[in-house]
């Protein structure tokens, strides 16, 4: 009687089995598919964050190469019809640049890799800078700019420098846009929280459109524009401030909106900062800075005992590091190894370290790493800047975590080489450069010694007038370009080109055997070194080959090196030759 109900259920075991068993393996084959489809998002959202961070830095390049040239119009032309034509380009070209930087930032918040990097800075010199440039746009428009301080506000901080200025330009750039009569105004105020910390605050209010109830939940997302049906003539990308959100936040700060819609709006941020200088920003800090933008931008400190150390195996940026560092003072010892800097760094005491990340074994990573560990290194605690073609997202964070204590992008601004070295060398090595001309009285031969003069020609010589014509000879060599990362200075250029034509011949010969040997890491370093020193002079087709050649090393794709390598090659060898008859 058991035995039947005992028969019946195995068949029903086996099918529950059976289920369990398909169950089971769906749920696997469903995770299996979740992952891969994961990995699948993940990988096209790299690629996408690595293809925008590109494509800003190379839209970037003649952005900034239009901006430079247009500032030499900006200083060397008289004509004032020509200077309102010039101002007006300035003007645009900043905003143009705006809006690249902040597809660059969207890919980093999307990858998240937007970085906040504190260092001290003049709170006065923020706002004037911004309403400097916020100021043209209203008065186009007619509109009041006005600055209100609603408290004292300590003049020295230390936060993100760059971000606080990116969050009041977006802020103030908007609300410039959306007002068609009336006024800006910036409010600016804060409190003291614990010892040196300071909740600065910032209200940017309008007198403009408006922002409906029900368009200011969605205001802070990606891509948002509110009221496109009225707002449909506004120029921008939507990323504004979903930026300015993302960089609130990052900075552990709060950003919160009140709007009337027809009446205006007020944007209110609290971020919290640290005090470096109680002193409170006067009332007038527009009136006493003093303003000329047509002027060169002087040096303003000079450091003639600094001791430096420049690495790289290039010898044509490492005569680009020595003068543009003439003008401090300094004169950095050279060297075009990491196992050279080592050496040096056994012998000699050094207040900075500038190292170049892309060299032949051991690379600019794997140098510090040595001269740190090294025992007989007198230089483990050496700030170290390293100098890199490498500008897409995440970058930064890389070399940090290396031990660097910053990094600066090629082809260098011999400005920001100069603040960089300033800001990293100790105090009592840093002058004042209008200390030290009040000395030169008493002691010309001193001052002499290193300050820069007009017929020196470095920061103003020349070369002579058919110097633009020689070079016009190479095909596709574009001299403002090449003008431009040379400080201005043809002499500056000539020394680069003469350089690049002097190393040709053994590079060129070094990348046939790469090649030959397929040795694609060897070959990679050159090609990368090609692609920086013609960007540098300005022949952006052979910089272009010459990137796609280091690419195809990285990657191993023996296909595409063997098609191009040769090309490439011969074009370069060519150009050296060209070089070395001209220059």
């Amino acid at each position: 009687f058991l035995s039947t109900p005992k028969q019946e259920e195995i068949p029903m075991l086996f099918g529950l089995c059976f289920f369990l068993v398909f169950v089971v393996l769906q749920q696997v084959d469903d995770l299996r598919k979740v992952y891969v489809e994961k990995q699948h998002a993940i990988n096209l959202s790299e690629s996408k964050t690595r293809f925008l961070a590109s494509m800003s830095h190379e839209i970037r390049t003649p952005i900034n190469a239009i901006l430079g040239m247009n500032e030499m119009i900006l200083r060397e032309n008289h004509d004032e019809v020509t200077l309102d034509y010039a101002r007006s380009i300035k003007s645009s070209g900043k905003m143009l640049l705006m809006l690249v930087n902040d597809v660059l930032d969207f890919s980093k918040i999307e990858a998240g890799k937007l970085e906040i990097t504190e260092s001290r800075y003049d709170l006065s010199e923020v706002l004037y800078d911004v309403i400097s440039l916020i100021g043209e746009r209203s008065n186009e428009k007619g509109l009041t700019l006005k600055t209100e301080f609603t408290a004292p506000v300590p003049v020295g901080q230390i936060s993100d420098e760059f971000r606080i200025r990116q969050i009041l330009i977006n802020l103030m750039n908007n609300a410039v846009k959306y007002t068609d009569s009336g006024s800006v105004t910036l409010k600016v105020g804060g409190k003291n929280i614990g010892d040196d910390g300071y909740e600065l605050y910032f209200s940017v209010e309008d007198t403009g459109r408006g922002i409906r109830v029900e368009d200011q939940e969605e205001l802070f997302e990606a891509f948002s524009r509110a009221d496109m049906g009225k707002n449909v003539n506004i120029e921008g990308t939507g990323l504004g401030l979903a930026i300015v959100k993302s960089i609130v936040d990052s900075m552990h700060g709060n950003i919160e909106v009140e709007s009337e819609y027809g009446k205006g709006s007020a944007f209110r941020v609290r971020i919290p900062v640290r005090v470096a200088d109680p002193s409170p920003v006067p009332q007038d800090f527009m009136e006493k800075r003093k303003v000329d933008v047509v002027s060169e931008e002087e040096c303003d400190f000079l450091a003639p005992d600094a001791k430096v150390l420049a690495v790289d195996d290039n010898r044509s940026n490492l005569t680009i590091v020595k003068l543009f560092l003439k003008r401090t003072g300094i004169v950095p010892d050279l060297c075009d190894n990491g196992k050279s800097a080592l050496a040096k760094c056994r012998e000699k005491k050094y207040d900075l370290i500038l190292l170049d990340h892309m060299m032949p074994s051991p690379d600019g990573i794997e140098t510090l790493q040595l001269i740190r560990e090294d025992r007989d290194s007198k230089n483990k605690e050496t700030a170290a800047v390293v100098l890199t073609a490498n500008a897409v997202a995440g970058s930064r964070q890389i070399y940090m975590d290396a031990g660097f204590s910053d990094y600066l992008t090629k082809p260098l601004d011999f400005k920001v080489l100069e603040q960089t070295v300033k800001r990293y060398l100790p105090e009592d090595k840093v002058q004042s450069r209008e200390d030290e001309e009040s000395k030169r009285n008493e002691d010309d031969g001193f001052f002499a010694e290193f300050l820069p003069h007009e017929e020196s020609g470095v920061y103003g010589g020349t070369q002579g007038k058919g110097f633009e014509e020689k070079l016009s000879r190479i095909e596709r060599l574009d001299y403002r370009t090449a003008i431009g990362h040379s400080a201005g200075d043809e002499e500056v250029l000539a020394a680069v080109l003469a350089d690049i034509a002097a190393e040709g011949a053994e590079r060129c010969s070094r990348m046939r055997d790469n090649v030959s040997g397929r040795r694609w890491k060897e070959y990679g370093i050159d090609a990368h070194a090609v692609k920086g020193l013609m960007a540098t002079i300005g022949m952006k087709d052979l910089s272009e080959k010459a990137k796609q050649q280091e690419f195809a090393a990285k990657e191993e794709d023996s296909e595409v090196i063997l098609a191009g390598a040769e090309a490439f090659i011969g074009e370069y060898e060519s150009l050296c030759r060209r070089l070395e008859e001209l220059v």
